[in-house]
Order: C-alpha cells, then sequence, then structure tokens
C-alpha cells in the first residue's frame, strides 16, 4: 500500500505531531475508507499500530507513517 502522506512535515498544522488522531482522522489521514482501516487493524501479520482507550481506537500519526512504509 503506498500512503498518501509521505513524512511528519506534510502533517496538516490541526493535527501536530504529537496529537493521536481518532479511527475517523486516521482514515483521512491516510485516504483510506473505514472498512479498510479494520481490515489493516485485524491483520495478524502487520497490523497497523493502534491503541484502544476506552471504546476509541487512538493513532499515532508517526506510528503510522512508519506502518505504511513497511506495506
Amino acid at each position: 500500500m503506498q500512503a498518501a502522506v509521505s513524512s511528519l512535515s506534510a502533517l496538516p498544522a490541526a493535527i501536530g505531531r504529537h496529537r493521536l488522531l481518532t479511527e475517523a482522522e486516521a482514515c483521512d489521514f491516510l485516504r483510506i475508507s473505514r472498512v479498510a482501516i479494520l481490515k489493516f487493524k485485524r491483520d495478524r501479520l502487520d497490523p497497523i499500530p493502534c491503541f484502544k482507550v476506552g471504546r476509541r481506537y487512538l493513532y499515532d500519526p508517526g506510528e503510522v507513517l512508519k506502518w505504511t512504509k513497511r506495506q
């Protein structure tokens, strides 16, 4: 999978470098559908990096970019 965003410098100013992304924001960031992100989350070999807080899954933009480069 080729990511639409190639570096942290390309992050929108509203996201910032230390802010975690919600699932919807991660979908927008990667320009993929919610179904696709759920599929990547369930992948057993190399799932998209995320963690659960309450009922929500949060994504670190830097870790997500590293993950996209491995794909």
